[in-house]
């Protein structure tokens, strides 16, 4: 997981709390204190992950069971959770601070 701090190159918090984290968020590392945050690139990953997960289910005809579109719903919630937990980096927020 991509929980390393750019500063200090420690874990800088827990998957958690990663996960409630956005560009627009900056929260302080757990090791260092120092600012960061994930960057401006992250809204693309998880818009990417929604689209795709929308084009699978429109492509299921209108007669499919409740069941496997509401599995496909989780199973694209947990595809998107760990595609940002794994590909989105923590970078440097301490000149926006």
């Amino acid at each position: 997981m991509k929980l390393d701090c750019p500063h200090c190159g420690e874990r800088a918090m827990s998957p958690v709390a990663k996960a409630s984290l956005g560009p627009a968020r900056t929260v302080l590392c757990a090791a260092c204190g120092r600012a960061v945050g994930t960057p401006w690139l992250a809204l693309a990953v998880v818009v990417a992950l929604v689209a795709a997960v929308a084009a699978a289910m429109l492509a299921t005809p209108g007669t499919t069971p409740a069941w496997i579109t509401w599995t496909m719903v989780v199973m694209g919630a947990i595809l998107i959770a760990l595609a940002y937990l794994y590909l989105v980096p923590l970078v440097d927020r301490e000149r926006h601070v």
